[in-house]
């Protein structure tokens, strides 16, 4: 009757919807289970499972509609990767500033590859090398082992461009991110700049700072990667990969620390004002920045 009417939609809308639970659950946590279903005794491959109720004596209409639809989902998957490659091969937590490419290839003041020193390593680097990817990792590892992190040297004298970084062999993270960039650009390598909000120390100054690193663009796997050249040391284990991210600093949401995941074509402006206004890097210490011009 009618009046049953709403009762029984209720009924088949609640069913559906602890199906389609269900089958999220299984792609979450026991992908593997639905591969190993019961047929003549036999575990089979995904590739040969079949999808007729007929042809699975004892498997539920659920278990079918779950294989169904996990089916759908694994199509999804693969056309989001196709066009994540197409799109220049974001992963899904990176995000560019913006889509003009030629935005991270420029020069400036601060990323000055123009220079004559610069552009006489970026050629020695590059000699030797098979392909773009090992330049960038050459380069990379370059500033990350040859290019001290000025705290760690003690040095107070403070580096900001690409240029000074490479004359001093010394800068804090957010100058030795401005050599890398330059290093890569010269080579027409879309590079840009990443922040992360840190806590400076937790025994001896407890403030969230931030901490800049580079994202840069790798045609030949068509993806954007993130890479720190901080510089390693005794807690601190930055490494070159293009698939399992390890940069120099685990973030530790639980303390307030936020990851930064765009990545921007020019490093921000209240950074580099912090390198105009003191004089020695004791003084920058003091005054490290904990807010981005990008945010504001």
């Amino acid at each position: 009757s009618t009046q049953n009417a709403p009762g029984f939609a209720f009924f088949w809308l609640f069913r559906v919807r602890f199906v389609l639970f269900r089958c999220f659950l299984g792609a979450k946590f026991s992908g593997w289970f639905l591969c190993i279903l019961p047929h003549s005794a036999h575990r089979l491959k995904p590739s040969v499972i079949p999808c007729k109720r007929e042809d699975l004596p004892g498997v539920s209409n659920q278990l079918i509609a779950i294989r169904h639809v996990c089916v759908i989902l694994k199509k999804v998957r693969q056309a989001h990767n196709k066009s994540s490659e197409f799109l220049g091969g974001i992963a899904m937590d990176l995000i560019l500033f913006t889509d003009n490419i030629d935005e991270y290839l420029k020069e400036d003041d601060v990323v000055n590859y123009g220079n004559e020193n610069i552009k006489r390593l970026a050629d020695t680097l590059y000699q030797g090398t098979s392909d773009e990817v090992e330049y960038i990792k050459k380069a990379y590892e370059y500033v990350r082992d040859q290019i001290s992190h000025s705290a760690d040297i003690k040095e107070d004298v403070i580096t900001c461009s690409a240029s000074e970084v490479l004359e001093a062999g010394h800068g804090i993270c957010f100058a030795k991110s401005h050599l890398l960039a330059a290093l890569l650009r010269y080579k027409f390598i879309p590079t840009g700049f990443c922040y992360q909000k840190l806590i400076l120390d937790d025994e001896t100054a407890p403030v969230l700072i931030y901490h800049g690193f580079n994202g840069v663009y790798v045609k030949e796997f068509h993806k954007w990667i993130r890479l720190d050249a901080r510089g390693n040391k005794e807690s601190v284990n930055a490494q070159f990969s293009l698939e399992k991210e390890q940069l120099a600093f685990h973030v530790r949401v639980e303390k307030g620390e936020e990851d930064g995941f765009v990545i921007y074509p020019d490093p921000d402006v209240k950074v580099l004002e912090k390198f105009r206004i003191h004089k020695t890097r004791t003084e920058l210490w003091d005054d490290l920045p904990t807010e981005l011009g990008y945010n504001s």
